[in-house]
């Protein structure tokens, strides 16, 4: 797929934009669903966007699970879809009978594009898959029409790459506690000494992809990489305390952050305006210490 784009796009196209970067499906249904900068928007309408992107996010999620690791082929209902049609419907503008029929037949369309061996019919199916994805939620209009076939058919590669790998990586751990291998198939970038004192992500481990294109005089090849992180990222807790608004409380949590590395203006590598609200004041400095 990334190979494809390559070829018909070059450096410019649609998929171009994540490359080198930490990539989720998340990532892709912004840029296919949502406003190009959210944080303009009034706070009213930030929030039932908000809402909107949230329903996408589990709808999605919940059809390519579903897809993933239900043992049937087919399904009578989104009942067991562990999302609630009944919220995803009124965040979404639509009716719960939309959102069960189309969370039903987006999952069968997944499950056939896994399955089948041939090109042209993975193309059929990826064609059906899209259509009906957009008859429920339509992209931005600032997406054009050659993007959104991109952006579509790279957003069901990520999701389904990143939920399998979610199935192998404690499976691979369960088989190193039981001796079947030595260590793990997939490399740590932490030493295990000091894994054993980060604190675990609190909603999870946050998991995605990474891509890079090696260009020589013969070939342009494509290096894809599994990247996991096991602690809880900071722009999470940065926003904790906002963890409660959609249920309609005002207060959530309280979060008390200390950094030695965040600058007032925030941070370049960070890709969210995220700052410091107070500075805690040196001590006089004692020309005697220089000493």
């Amino acid at each position: 797929m990334l190979q494809e784009d390559r070829r018909r796009n070059g450096a410019e196209g649609a998929v171009a934009r994540f490359k080198d970067t930490f990539v989720t499906g998340n990532n892709v249904l912004t840029a296919l669903f949502c406003p190009p900068d959210i944080t303009v928007l009034p706070p009213a309408e930030r929030l039932a966007e908000e809402r909107r992107f949230n329903a996408i996010r589990v709808f999605w999620d919940g059809c390519v699970r579903a897809a993933l690791f239900r043992r049937t082929d087919t399904d009578i209902n989104t009942d067991e879809y562990e999302f609630d049609r009944e919220r995803v419907a009124q965040d979404l503008g639509r009716t719960p009978n939309d959102v069960d029929e189309a969370g039903r037949l987006i999952a069968e369309k997944v499950r056939d594009w896994i399955s089948e061996p041939l090109p042209t019919h993975r193309q059929r199916y990826m064609q059906e898959l899209r259509a009906l994805a957009f008859a429920l939620v339509e992209p931005q209009a600032h997406v054009g029409p050659a993007e959104r076939v991109e952006l579509f058919h790279f957003l069901v590669g990520v999701t389904t790459v990143v939920f399998q790998f979610l199935t192998l990586v404690p499976a691979q751990q369960a088989m190193v506690a039981e001796g079947i291998h030595r260590e793990p198939l997939f490399r740590q970038g932490i030493s295990e000494d000091l894994a054993r004192v980060v604190p675990e992500a609190l909603l999870g481990r946050l998991s995605g992809l990474r891509f890079h294109y090696d260009e020589t005089d013969s070939r342009s090849t494509v290096r894809l990489q599994y990247v996991t992180f096991r602690s809880a990222p900071r722009v999470l807790l940065y926003r904790l305390h906002h963890l409660m608004r959609h249920d309609g409380r005002e207060q959530g949590p309280a979060v008390l952050l200390a950094s030695a590395t965040s600058l007032p203006g925030g941070e370049p590598n960070i890709p969210h305006p995220v700052g410091s609200r107070s500075r805690s004041a040196p001590k006089r400095w004692d020309s005697r210490m220089a000493q």
